[in-house]
């Protein structure tokens, strides 16, 4: 039997307590009606940053691009994988990014410097699979 209140109704039937009742109900499905999957980042303006150092005397591979939809200092993490024109992977990336004010991309920390190769795989690169998730 449901405990009575002084005025004689239930407690959950009290006006005061509907409002609570509402909000808590609502807080429940909110919290788990939502998708704990990240959500896909679009990535534009994607320009090849493979180079020769002539100091070091070294080839490295990389991607610059941009993600418009955040916010400048907002963290990802990202792939970059180096692709030949038949779509054939020749180099893989992880790494932490940051987003600049222009929306660019920039890798931070400690994989913050793009990977070095040889001549034959900078001159074979023709796109680049980019995929990123904020962190």
């Amino acid at each position: 039997m449901t405990e009575q209140t002084p005025a004689g109704k239930p407690w959950f039937k009290k006006k005061r307590y509907i409002f609570l009742m509402v909000f808590l109900g609502l807080a429940v499905i909110g919290q788990f009606s939502g998708s704990d999957e990240p959500k896909a980042l679009v990535i534009s303006d994607i320009r090849d940053a493979s180079e020769y150092y002539e100091d070091t005397d070294e080839y490295v591979w990389g991607a610059y691009f941009k993600i418009n939809e955040l916010a400048p200092m907002t963290k990802v993490n990202c792939t970059v994988k180096a692709l030949d024109a038949d779509g054939k992977m020749l180099e893989i990336q992880a790494y932490e990014g940051n987003t600049l004010n222009d929306k660019t991309i920039i890798p931070y920390g400690a994989n913050a410097v793009f990977k070095t190769t040889t001549k034959e795989v900078v001159e074979a690169i023709s796109s680049f699979d980019i995929s990123c998730n904020k962190k």
